[in-house]
Order: C-alpha cells, then structure tokens, then sequence
C-alpha cells in the first residue's frame, strides 16, 4: 500500500493582562477562500464550494507551535479520521481489522519515527507537538505514526523479515553494506534480485518554462497515484501557512488531506513548487528527514530554485543534518512571480538514501553523502549521468550492450524489443526536451539507476527501463505530449486523438491540465496543476466508493488562486 502525506497547522497566540486575547480579536473576515466556520487563535477553517463538491480549507498563521496548536483545534478529529481510514484500508487488503492493524503496525510505525526525531527540524517538531498536545496528548502520537508511514511505504520489503530488520537497523541492509564495503559490493547490490519484486507504486510531474510556455509562466504538475478509495479524500483540504517570529519564512500552500502532516504537493508565495515520486531503490534509511518535512523547509524557505536544491543536496549551510531517505524522484520548480517568469526554471533531483543526482539545464551534478548523511562528494561533468546520454545499465552502473542495427541502433526483434548481446550498442532511455522536465520513477542517472528497484531497475532483474510502466505511460508520454505542442503534430492514445495537428502552442494551463491527466495511472487520487508564476493551482480528488469510484484525473479540475490567501492579514 502506498502512503502519502499532508499538512495539519494551527495558532494560538498569547495576551496580556491589560489586552485582550488577539484571538477574540480575529474573526476571519474577508478570508478569501470559502465560507469561514471556525477560528482559532488566528488561524480558521473554512468551506470552499468547487465544481467537485466542499473543500476544506484551512489556515494556520503564528509561530510554529502556535500552528501546530490551531491544527489539534481546527481539524483533530480529521487526524483521527485519516488515521483510521488508512488502517482500515490495509486491513481490507489482508484480511484484518482496523483494531487489527492498528495493533500490529502501531509499534512499528512509533519505531520509525524515533529514527526520523533526530532529523525533524525543530520548527516542525515543535508544530507536530503542539498539534498533538492539543488533541488529547495521549501515548499515541497519531500524526507521527502517519508520517512515519508517509515515509515507508515506498520501500523495498520483499519480506516481513527484511521489514523488520531495516526498521530496527534504520537503514537497509544493503546500504550498510554500501558505507561497510563499497558500492559494488555483492551485499551492497544484493546477492540475488527478489524473485518477485513488489507491484511498485508510481506517481509522475511535469514542468514547462521559457519559450516553451505560452506566457512566460513555469507550468507543473504532480499525480498522487496511489491506493484508490481508502476513505481519505473525506478530508481533502487546502492549508495554508503563514509562518510568524524567529526564522519565519513566508506564506505557503499544500494540497492534500486534513490529518496528514508535511506537503504532499505544495506552491510557496515565493514561487516554489514541489512534487515527489516514489522510486524503489535498495539503499534505504529511516533514520533520516521525512521528504514531507523537507517540502515544507523548501516552501517556507526557498526564495529560488537554487534555494530550493540546497536542502536535497544538503547544503543548506545552517548546520542541520537532513540525510536524504529512501529512493524518491523530486521536482522543485521557481516560476518568479516577481520577474513575471523571466527567471523561472525546474530541476529533477533523484534520491537515495546515499546520494542525489540533480538534473538542471541539461547537466546533471551527483552529491554523495557519507554514511552520517553529510556531504561527501560532489561529482560534475560525468556524461553517463546525463539525461541525454542514459542508457540501459546494469547493477554495477555499465551500459548494457543490444544487438546493432543499421547505423549502430540497437537491432528489434519481432515483439519491438532489443536482444541483449555482449558488446552490443548501448540502448538509450533518455529523451529530455529544453525548457522541460518530466519523470515517472525511473532515474537516469546512472548512479542512481544502477540500485534502482523501480522501473525495471537493474536491482530487480534484467528488465529494461523502456518496457515499464513508468516509462511508456508517464516518461515518454510526458515526452511526446510536450512535442506535440512545440511542433504541431498530431498525438494519439489508444486509437484516440488526444492532440490534433495544429499550428505550435506553448504550454498554459489547459495544456498542462491535459498532460497531467494524460499520464496518471488508474489509481490516481489527486491532481494538482501549478502556474508558479501567477500562484494559481487547478486540483482534481478521487470521488465516489466502490464501484462509483473515480480516479482525480478522469474528473473536471477545479481553479485555486492563491495570490489573495497569501497577501491577507
């Protein structure tokens, strides 16, 4: 099953004696995101009418503790709520109970997350506290269990033994072996791959910029495809967070579920926007920043996109440790508001648990850290870890060498597929377009691709990365859509013309709408489309139960403009 997360903040701010209580004196008049119902401190809730029914909103404003207080207050029992329905949902899928569940998976989840305390910045320890005090305080910190879950839920656990021996350890075994004897160790790669590797989940993003936009504005996007109908798209919501006192940083959005801490999506007043796929890798650690939490350092913090990279390559510079987790692809994307566009720009950052590949402007920089998570090495001007150099690899990060072909490409067999052959041509996978990034979960760097799980990655067998899922459906559609627009081709699917000939367009929210659309999965729960450079949103949910269910993206999108919530005081 796979997990996601989201945001839960709320203030309560201080008086004096001779003043009266600042929240007697907030009302939420004015709030212009939905009808407000409830205020707390100076934060409040909201319903917002849209095309697809209510939507929560919710805003939290003061210190983080003062968040984290209007949170517990505002939207407690959604925490709840959320909590149990994923519980439930699992329980369906083997065949327990919520009570059940709950029991088993309960210790194993507060384990996890004494791993993560260490690396959770103090800030947002403090709102995860403060929530949870102000909901009853009892042993079990409920938003820390679905954090911790948030951030599992992607690994690799062929086995309930390995499960276990990663969470006690923190880290999986193979990582250890990868700091203890190298990484081309048998133990570090993995003896054997799985027999049978596990139904992977996979989201997808897109950004366009330049002059490949139509107006100049960054255009995105982020897929949620994840485990359909589990009850929690009852607690849908918009949050947004104004951060007050010491090291605040500035107003900013996440989109995703009441009861679910950190930014599974998320679009900062500065411009920032942020995304996440899930990209199975066999160096793993649970001892390291939950990648929700690092979203909302970037959306609080991030002034730009280099801003924005420092905290996956872990250069910061304040001090604080943040070791990189599991194998993630992300997005991080500026579209300058202020500049009207002039200076936006998107990076891929591919991640493990011991190292990033950044893919920015056609090059690609690789940041390996030590076995703390510090900064180790920084590797540049490595062609094999281009985006348009990457080729098929093998577990020790060699090119796979295919039967040639006229003009050295590789030579098909009757099925379409390469035949592999010993000193063969390299089979490429790379098709970047300038202006443009797209990923599903394959890395193309091939130090990162090379203890891939996902996308057919070396780790789970001789796959090829061009036959996956992943790739066809989310890479290179993602790929030909883009294309379609910039040359004025036709672009079909399954007999269907999805973009008829015409004259070249640029990229605007229409066309970004349809290529997130396009390329979500079956299972796809939420769809968020990003004008970075207005700070508008349009955003679909999953709807319906059982057999009326329905996937976000197969619905009509809402629009969200953010501008007003951010300016209003």
């Amino acid at each position: 099953m796979r997990l996601l997360p989201l945001v839960l903040l709320l203030p309560l701010l201080s008086c004096t004696k001779d003043e009266p209580a600042e929240d007697e004196l907030f009302t939420g008049e004015g709030w212009p995101l939905g009808e407000v119902v409830a205020v707390e401190g100076r934060g409040l809730r909201a319903t917002l009418d849209t095309a697809q029914g209510p939507l929560m909103v919710v805003r939290l404003a003061g210190t983080h503790e003062e968040m984290g207080r209007q949170l517990g207050v505002l939207v407690g029992p959604e925490v709840d709520r959320v909590w149990r329905s994923l519980t439930a949902s699992m329980g369906d899928d083997l065949g327990m109970s919520q009570e059940a569940v709950e029991a088993m998976y309960g210790p194993l989840l507060d384990t996890v997350w004494a791993h993560m305390v260490p690396q959770v910045p103090a800030p947002w320890l403090a709102y995860i506290d403060a929530a949870d005090e102000a909901m009853g305080g009892d042993e079990v910190c409920t938003l820390c269990r679905v954090t911790a879950l948030s951030n599992i839920s992607d690994m690799n656990f062929d086995s309930m033994s390995a499960a276990l021996a990663t969470i006690d350890a923190g880290r999986s075994a193979q990582l250890q072996a990868f700091y203890a004897e190298g990484p081309d160790a048998a133990s570090a790669l993995g003896a054997e791959p799985p027999a049978v590797p596990g139904p992977f989940a996979t989201c997808s993003f897109f950004a366009a910029w330049g002059a490949r936009s139509a107006d100049g504005h960054l255009y995105a996007s982020r897929n949620l495809d994840w485990s359909a109908d589990t009850g929690i798209s009852a607690a849908k919501a918009l949050m947004v967070y104004v951060p007050e006192g010491a090291g605040a940083g500035h107003p900013f959005a996440t989109i995703g579920y009441a009861g679910m801490p950190g930014a599974l999506a998320g679009l900062s007043a500065s411009g920032v926007a942020v995304a996440e796929v899930g990209s199975t890798s066999v160096l793993e650690r649970i001892a390291a920043e939950p990648w929700i939490f690092r979203h909302m350092e970037i959306l609080e913090h991030a002034e730009d996109l280099d801003q924005a990279i420092a905290y996956h390559t872990l250069e910061v510079g304040d001090g604080f440790l943040r070791p990189q987790s599991n194998g993630y692809n992300f997005m991080v994307a500026w579209g300058d508001p202020v500049g009207g566009g002039a200076g936006a720009e998107a990076a891929v950052i591919e991640a493990n648990g011991a190292m990033v590949s950044v893919h920015r402007g056609g090059e690609t920089t690789v940041h390996l850290f030590a076995e703390d998570g510090s900064p180790d090495q920084v590797l540049t001007g490595v062609s094999a870890n281009r985006e348009a150099d990457a080729v098929e690899v093998d577990r020790f990060g060699a090119a796979r060498g295919f039967a040639c072909g006229e003009g050295g490409a590789p030579l098909l067999d009757e099925r379409g597929l390469p035949t592999e052959q010993e000193g063969g041509c390299p089979l490429p996978t790379g098709l970047p377009l300038e202006q443009a990034i797209f990923r599903g979960d394959e890395a193309m760097s091939h130090w990162n691709r090379r203890f891939q799980m996902a996308s057919h990655g070396p780790q789970s067998g001789d796959g090829l990365m061009i036959t996956s899922g992943s790739y066809t459906e989310r890479y290179l559609r993602s790929h030909l859509l883009l294309q379609a627009w910039e040359q004025g081709v036709e672009f079909a699917r399954d007999g269907q013309i999805i973009v008829a000939a015409a004259p070249p367009v640029g990229v605007g929210m229409d066309q970004a709408e349809l290529l997130a659309s396009q390329v979500a999965r079956d299972d796809n729960i939420l769809s968020v489309v990003y004008d970075a450079t207005a700070l508008d949103l349009r955003v679909s949910y999953e709807q319906g139960t059982g057999d009326s269910w329905v996937p976000a993206n197969a619905l009509p999108y809402f629009p969200l403009s953010l501008a007003p919530a951010f300016a209003y005081e």
